[in-house]
């Protein structure tokens, strides 16, 4: 039978989102908020799948969840059998915390290869060495058949994983590779987005490190030093359903989206007022108002905030949007000191005179 074609459309596509980073960088509660997010754009239950002596359980005074307590063996059939169950009871929204129990944990994959080399070579070193390779088939398979069955699951996963610098000898020498995650690369590389999250700001990714994954069409949403926050995951499901098209900007990665908060940077100068609306209603006074609560701002903290709480974000449609990212972008390069006065005030009139009443 011949390949048909279709044009290309995203749509229904089911999240599979990853943060690793050492004890106490937010891993968990940071998973919380991407949840959160998610479920408020497609609904349904969270359930959380606890390795970490009922870890979660900490933040149940700030979010709504379902924990099911997950104990050893960790191998990856029973993390695929918690999964099921949490599925069964109607899961749409998995957080598993932790991963990397599945990778180093009692019973888990290190320890399957373990147990066969000591079931056939004993303590005997040569014959261990000789077999070791051997030893993987066992465990790897069962892996295998485990990222193959999450990935045709219909639900949005996200996976919490331990994380420790490693080196690896590159040119003879034992260079650092960064903060990686504790957790099988057949696993990591399914993940449609990895954060590392270092731990001297919790919940803020460092977009540079080496095991980051960030798509391109997600790069306008996370902005360096910026917290992951609810917003942030709410994006994501948008984006993941098709219902809202997030394009990449390579020349301005850095700058925000409309719906996601901003980090902090040096003082920069304030701007001048804005004038009066010019239209008494519609998208041009909605678009007005947002621009006027935003020209306060005198750092990117302040701007974050002013953002954050206004009250205009969810009134735009699609093409509001659009001009709502524009607005924000020429804010955080006014609050930056990377435009002057006059360019600044030009290029918003520019933007609102273009927008109907």
């Amino acid at each position: 039978m011949g390949i048909s074609f279709r044009p290309a459309k995203r749509s229904g596509v089911k999240l599979m989102l990853a943060l690793a980073g050492p004890s106490g960088c937010g891993k968990t509660y940071s998973a919380l908020l991407l949840a959160k997010g998610i479920q408020q754009v497609d609904g349904g239950e969270i359930f959380v799948i606890d390795t970490e002596n009922r870890r979660s359980e900490h933040y149940a005074d700030s979010f709504r969840f379902l924990i099911g307590e997950m104990h050893a063996p960790f191998n990856p059939q029973s993390y695929l059998d918690a999964v099921e169950a949490a599925v069964a009871a109607g899961g749409k929204i998995i957080v598993i915390d932790s991963g990397s129990h599945m990778h180093e944990g009692e019973g888990g994959i290190l320890d399957m290869h373990d147990a066969l080399l000591t079931k056939w070579c004993g303590d005997d070193e040569r014959k261990r060495e000789k077999n070791n390779m051997r030893a993987w088939i066992e465990p790897k398979g069962e892996l295998n058949r485990v990222v193959n069955r999450l990935l045709q699951i219909d639900a949005h996963f996200v996976f919490c994983f331990r994380a420790q610098e490693k080196v690896k000898p590159i040119g003879g020498k034992p260079t650092s590779i960064g903060i990686q995650p504790i957790a099988s690369d057949r696993l990591t590389y399914e993940m449609t987005m990895r954060l590392v999250l270092p731990g001297e700001h919790k919940g803020v990714p460092d977009l540079d490190a080496p095991a980051t994954k960030l798509p391109e069409p997600l790069i306008p949403m996370m902005l360096p030093g910026a917290k992951i926050s609810v917003g942030f995951g709410r994006m994501l499901a948008e984006w993941a359903r098709g219902d809202v098209a997030v394009a990449p900007e390579p020349a301005a990665a850095s700058e925000p989206d409309p719906d996601q908060a901003q980090p902090s940077s040096p003082d920069a100068p304030a701007s001048e007022a804005p004038s009066e609306p010019s239209q008494e209603d519609g998208a041009s006074r909605l678009l007005d108002s947002y621009h006027r609560e935003l020209a306060g701002a005198q750092d990117r903290d302040d701007l974050a905030a002013r953002h954050e709480g206004s009250e205009h974000r969810g009134q735009f449609g699609e093409r509001d949007r659009e001009i709502a990212r524009e607005i924000l972008k020429l804010h955080t390069r006014r609050v930056k000191g990377d435009i002057g006065r006059v360019a600044f005030k030009e290029q918003i009139d520019e933007l609102l005179a273009g927008v109907p009443a």
